[in-house]
């Protein structure tokens, strides 16, 4: 039983893992698309982008999606 928690609490914390490190990856990705596409061609959508990195960052640091593998 014990190791059946033990695994539990192991793949809780790469699911917390695998979600911090695609927001991640999704907030590198809009960052690359404003800087170097969208503010060069000066396209009205490019506003947006800083409010969708702002909402991810919020969302990665106030859920504490990246801490959660504390109970290891």
């Amino acid at each position: 039983m014990f190791m059946l928690h033990a695994y539990m609490v192991y793949m809780r914390c790469l699911l917390f893992t695998f979600k911090c490190m695609f927001l991640v990856l999704v907030y590198i990705a809009i960052w690359f698309i404003y800087k170097c596409h969208l503010v060069k061609s000066g396209n009205k959508i490019m506003r947006i982008f800083p409010i969708i990195q702002k909402l991810i960052a919020f969302i990665l640091f106030s859920n504490g999606w990246c801490f959660g593998c504390n109970e290891i």
